[in-house]
């Protein structure tokens, strides 16, 4: 899910912009980010944090799949990664 500052971006009207935030809810599940994922996140030594968050946070809520337009951050990942277009098709 791209963060809020691409969904409520200056070339998005709020209108706009709380559909899309909707529909999103509607089809994807929100992974938690409790103590225990932060922890073991921490563990996991990826470059970058949020990737790291993103990885234990969804494997811990049991996904199947991360969508990403970075898949190459995700190589150790223990989830499948796919583009959006891969995911699509």
């Amino acid at each position: 899910m791209p963060h809020s500052g691409q969904l409520f971006s200056k070339h998005a009207n709020k209108i706009k912009a709380e559909q899309s935030v909707s529909l999103l809810l509607e089809l994807f599940e929100i992974a938690p980010v409790t103590k225990e994922v932060l922890k073991e996140a921490l563990l996991i030594q990826y470059s970058d944090f949020e990737d790291a968050l993103l990885c234990t946070s969804g494997k811990l809520a049991g996904v199947d799949a991360i969508v990403t337009r970075n898949e190459k951050d995700f190589k150790k990942a223990q989830l499948d990664i796919y583009s959006p277009t891969a995911f699509l098709l």
